[in-house]
């Protein structure tokens, strides 16, 4: 099996690429990702065409009757009754 210079080059570079990467850094301890573990809320699908809605329950409780929602980071809830 013939190997192309081209591709041989690609390897390693692909070697010396990888092998600069930094670790990840421990984020087990920021209260962040504890926060986000606490709160966040598990979708099953985005899929319009699925009429399964019981993943989503949790989202009533801080929507609430709202017909306009908008997020921001870290999870606050802006509601805005308005007729769209």
């Amino acid at each position: 099996m013939k190997i192309s210079t081209a591709a041989l080059l690609i390897v390693l570079l692909a070697a010396v690429l990888a092998a600069q990467v930094p670790a990840s850094p421990d984020l087990s301890s920021d209260p962040r990702v504890h926060w986000l573990q606490k709160e966040a809320v598990k979708i099953r699908t985005v899929d319009p065409a699925d009429g399964d809605f019981r993943d989503l329950q949790p989202l009533k409780k801080v929507i609430g009757d709202a017909q306009i929602v908008r997020a921001t980071w870290m999870g606050t809830i802006h509601r805005t009754q308005a007729d769209v």
